[in-house]
């Protein structure tokens, strides 16, 4: 459960061909913050990501 809401869903490993979009997204959402910003999208936080999807 996330935010009062809750979801039967599954992890994916994500797509390498979306991550210039996410670091786009994450980059408009977040840009103020450089410090965190620039440690979040690199090779290494890219290592483990993954995508929820409904079941």
């Amino acid at each position: 459960m996330a935010g009062g809401v809750r979801a039967d869903v599954a992890f994916r490993d994500a797509d390498p061909g979306e991550y210039a979009d996410v670091d786009a997204a994450y980059r408009e959402k977040y840009g103020q913050y450089t410090s965190i910003v620039k440690h979040v999208l690199t090779d290494r936080a890219r290592a483990s990501p993954l995508r929820l999807e409904p079941r």
